[in-house]
């Protein structure tokens, strides 16, 4: 079993979904250009989760986009802070990819179309999105339901 490495890491906050994905492009960019030939994600991972649930979730979430090529939108109900981007050049068993993240607030009681609105400017372009959502967090299943392909319900 090969171990992974995160050999590199950008991090940088955000006020606005339109400044994530500028700011999600430049970082790729910069992650880029070390090593020209890193594979890309191949589906977006988007999560809404209760802000007393972020650290664990975004744990679990790192560990999978460090694993596999994905990204990650975490949309934190209740998190009063900034929205934060993060793209990681991984190595793993002789080869190189990158792995991003983006953590954003949302309101508890947000509308479908502003969760839409997160996800699509954050989304990898003509890739898969999946959708998780705890089943005891926030009530925003319409508006992931809208947005993802695939929608898992963490009933744990």
């Amino acid at each position: 079993m090969s171990r992974t490495v995160v050999a590199a890491a950008w991090s940088e906050p955000v006020a606005t979904s339109e400044e994530a994905a500028a700011v999600l492009r430049r970082l790729e960019r910069a992650c880029h250009r070390t090593d020209r030939w890193l594979r890309t994600a191949t589906a977006t991972v988007v999560a809404v989760v209760p802000v007393e649930q972020l650290p664990a979730a975004r744990g679990a979430l790192r560990a999978l986009a460090d694993a596999e090529a994905v990204r990650v939108v975490l949309l934190a109900a209740g998190h009063d802070g900034g929205a934060e981007v993060t793209v990681r050049r991984i190595e793993k068993a002789g080869s190189a990819r990158s792995a991003s993240e983006v953590v954003a607030p949302v309101a508890a009681g947000a509308a479908a179309g502003a969760l839409a609105d997160v996800v699509a400017a954050t989304r990898l372009p003509a890739a898969p999105v999946v959708g998780w959502l705890a089943a005891d967090g926030p009530q925003l299943a319409a508006g992931l339901a809208e947005v993802a392909d695939r929608l898992i319900v963490d009933t744990r």
